[in-house]
């Protein structure tokens, strides 16, 4: 009889819940999150769309700062918002879904640049070059800590060293660390040439938050519970196909 009653007040929380717009704001991240034709764009809000119909649920979009992204869920003033990484200091007010996009932090280096990545060890001779003040800028400072002290030089725009780092300007060893798709992105959309990616540091995923102050818990599980039946039949890698972004795999933590 517990039983019973702990199942009915859940899918009477989701039921009330689904009575109600939710809204879900999220930055200007290419390629996971833009504006196209006036309206949010990209892999993660296809996703949550298609679950908010199947879930029976409107749901509305906004593109704003990070910061402001960050602070309206802290704050209550939003459902949801994505494509954003899972830390323990947003865990006090974000309850995750299950990881959806998979993409890597790595580097970036001249094509002609024979080099083979293994381990940060391998560019120990080589200068180092990103975007900052930036969290990206800060991993990085961590990364090559174990190689000492090297130069990083920090552009304000990713595409900015990316562009110098083609044109030479850190001179023949020297790479960008930068998230794998974004640097990706900024290539195509910059035509800057002579670069490939020499490989991942790290693994990164990106997952869709829902404020604690808003959304319950069993909403976020029947959320998931959609999720999964998109990943196992193989619909989620057909709707980022086309972005060519990359699912995360279900045992993605």
């Amino acid at each position: 009889m517990r039983h019973f009653l702990v199942v009915f007040v859940c899918l009477l929380t989701v039921g009330t819940l689904a009575a109600e717009e939710l809204k879900f704001n999220t930055e200007d991240f290419p390629p996971f999150n833009y504006e196209l034709e006036g309206k949010v764009a990209g892999p993660a809000r296809d996703l949550i769309e298609k679950i908010c119909t199947v879930m029976g649920q409107q749901c509305s979009y906004a593109l704003l700062p990070f910061r402001r992204v960050i602070e309206n869920a802290q704050n209550g003033e939003v459902d949801g918002i994505f494509s954003v990484g899972r830390t323990s200091e947003r865990e006090a007010f974000l309850l995750y879904s299950k990881p959806i996009i998979k993409t890597g932090y790595g580097f970036f280096v001249l094509a002609d640049d024979p080099i083979v990545y293994s381990a940060i060890a391998d560019l120990k001779d080589y200068k180092f070059a990103t975007y900052g003040p930036s969290s990206l800028a800060t991993t990085l400072q961590d990364v090559v800590s174990p190689i000492g002290s090297p130069n990083v030089e920090l552009e304000v725009k990713l595409a900015t060293a990316l562009k110098k780092l083609s044109a030479r300007r850190y001179g023949d060893k020297a790479v960008v660390y930068a998230n794998k798709d974004v640097g990706m992105g900024v290539i195509k959309s910059e035509n800057i040439q002579g670069l490939r990616y020499l490989g991942d540091e790290r693994p990164i995923y990106y997952y869709v938050g829902f404020s604690r102050r808003r959304v319950t818990e069993a909403f976020v599980q029947g959320f998931n519970s959609e999720l999964d039946k998109l990943r196992t039949s193989g619909e989620l890698e057909n709707l980022f196909s086309k972005y060519a972004i990359t699912p995360a795999e279900e045992s993605a933590k």
